[in-house]
């Protein structure tokens, strides 16, 4: 006796839907670590980090983490938290220049 496809009722199997959940989580966070404040231009895979004259009060969010150069010169910063950069383990440069820190 033939059946339909065996793969008809997958969508409901517990395990497709465990493993689809957490694909779905590892693409979030890889689309989150891959951003581009919209205050800011990124360039070379969101390594370089431009945020000059833009009046900014607060370092932005949405930072990649793959930053390593990061410049935030000529704004209105004056102060910067404790974890700002937390996230950005690659930071080599940061240029904070021309604020009122």
């Amino acid at each position: 006796m033939l059946r339909g496809p065996r793969w008809k009722g997958a969508w409901f199997d517990p395990l497709f839907l465990l493993l689809l959940a957490l694909q779905l989580l590892v693409v979030a966070g890889l689309v989150r670590a891959q951003t581009c404040p919209s205050v800011c231009s990124c360039s070379n895979q969101f390594s370089k980090v431009i945020c000059t004259r833009r009046g900014l009060k607060d370092v932005p969010d949405g930072i990649s983490t793959n930053t390593r150069y990061l410049n935030l010169q000529d704004n209105q910063i004056q102060v910067i938290k404790v974890d700002s950069f937390k996230h950005l383990r690659h930071l080599e440069i940061l240029q904070l220049s021309r604020n009122h820190i």
